[in-house]
């Protein structure tokens, strides 16, 4: 008896050590979903993100409004393009004041005095329908492509004009979210992460989200996490699609962001190539540290996609980006996947969504 006993619990034990420990990798993730930062330009067609919103089970998605329509529209207009926007989408989706509208994305005296002028009346005239405040581009590469041709902005979180920006969102107590691109813009990322580091300390009580995890390294990211309670990371362009479009963009000759970091295991060799995503959604799987980190700390995760241009919104992509997600939530203990997907957004801005692991 005591032998049977004994083999039974060793048994037990290897399997324990030995298998791998799985959390749904037989079954996508069905549960709640908030993107928490995406955009409409005017060059989109609306009716692609209603589709793509609609279809493919989000079940709410912030807009704001992208630069790049002041010549089409005043800056109060593309707000309310956005609005709109939301009205339509029916609970589906939220208004982010746009930041970076009237000249506030771009470097220049003009620009500046501009761009402050409408954000300062947009907040003025918006905040109260509004849920909070798109990013403020604090650093941007260069864009010379078939979908933008605009020189990138390198400024620092010191400058008069970013500061400005950040007191109108903190006097409004919403979150702030920063783009900041420590990769691309290496040479400067020492001084970013300090001035940043003083900018958590200055506002302790106040919560800032770095969009695109800011390009940061898992040392990065992780000793922001543990010096600091107020700091949270967008998981934006984090995954396949952006290594797959840095392997075209860069057959094209194109010029653009290429320091994005990935969650997940990069492509097959060769690939862009005809049946390419469903080998790799097949066999999809976290870097082990990533996991490891939004694991341990999974209230400082916000899921979202950041759809920019047209091509974002037609359903054949916007979908392959909802699968790699939903695989990757399943890849993930509930409860942790649960707050990356929708419970940090909800409570982030106040949003009221009911989140749930089961599909709703």
């Amino acid at each position: 008896m005591h032998t049977f006993i004994i083999s039974i619990t060793f048994i037990l034990f290897y399997f324990s050590i030995f298998l791998p420990i799985t959390h749904g990798e037989d079954k996508k993730w069905a549960g709640t979903i908030i993107d928490a930062h995406s955009q409409y330009g005017c060059k989109t067609d609306v009716e692609d993100i209603l589709y793509a919103v609609k279809h493919f089970r989000v079940n709410k998605t912030l807009f704001s409004a992208r630069g790049g329509c002041r010549w089409k529209e005043t800056p109060i207009e593309s707000q309310l393009r956005v609005m709109n926007l939301v009205r339509d989408l029916d609970g589906k989706g939220g208004f982010l004041i746009s930041t970076k509208i009237a000249g506030l994305r771009h470097s220049g005296i003009e620009n500046q005095i501009s761009g402050l002028k409408w954000l300062s009346i947009s907040d003025k005239e918006f905040h109260k329908q509004a849920v909070g405040f798109g990013e403020i581009i604090v650093q941007h590469a260069d864009h010379f492509h078939d979908e933008l041709t605009t020189d990138g902005i390198q400024t620092d979180l010191e400058n008069p004009r970013i500061q400005r920006a950040i007191s109108i969102i903190i006097k409004r107590k919403k979150p702030v979210i920063l783009h900041l691109e420590l990769n691309d813009s290496e040479d400067s990322s020492v001084k970013i992460l300090y001035q940043l580091k003083n900018l958590l300390r200055k506002y302790p009580d106040r919560k800032f989200i770095l969009i695109h995890m800011a390009q940061a390294t898992i040392i990065e990211a992780r000793s922001l996490i543990e010096d600091f309670n107020n700091i949270y990371f967008l998981t934006s362009r984090t995954n396949v699609l952006q290594a797959i479009g840095k392997i075209k963009k860069k057959r094209r000759g194109d010029i653009t962001q290429f320091g994005w970091i990935s969650f997940f295991n990069p492509p097959q060799k060769n690939a862009p190539y005809k049946g390419w995503f469903k080998e790799y959604l097949a066999s999809m799987v976290w870097k082990r540290n990533w996991k490891k980190l939004l694991e341990q700390y999974p209230d400082r995760f916000i899921f979202a996609m950041d759809n920019v241009f047209s091509k974002h919104w037609k359903a054949k992509r916007y979908r392959r980006k909802i699968r790699i997600w939903r695989k990757a939530f399943s890849l993930l203990p509930k409860e942790v996947a649960l707050k990356i997907a929708c419970k940090n957004a909800n409570k982030m801005w106040n949003l009221k969504v009911a989140c749930s692991t089961k599909e709703n």
